[in-house]
């Protein structure tokens, strides 16, 4: 008797584990997968390189005026 109260929790735990973890595929068995992304797919990119360009050109303009307060206060 004992050995059932113990044993019954365990094969139920055991049992939602596997569903848990199988969920993906038993749900494709009844109904639609979960879309997974495809790795060779083309990734759009929402900026232009020469976005980055200008970014980098305020960037050397930021660093020269703060290069050039920085020596104004030595």
């Amino acid at each position: 008797m004992l050995l059932f109260f113990i044993l019954t929790p365990l094969v139920v735990w055991f049992l939602a584990f596997l569903i848990w973890f199988y969920w993906n595929d038993l749900n494709g068995l009844f109904g639609q997968r979960d879309k997974i992304p495809q790795a060779g797919k083309e990734v759009e990119r929402s900026g232009k390189p020469s976005d980055k360009t200008a970014q980098e050109r305020i960037g050397e303009e930021d660093r020269r005026k703060l290069e050039e307060i920085l020596k104004s206060k030595r």
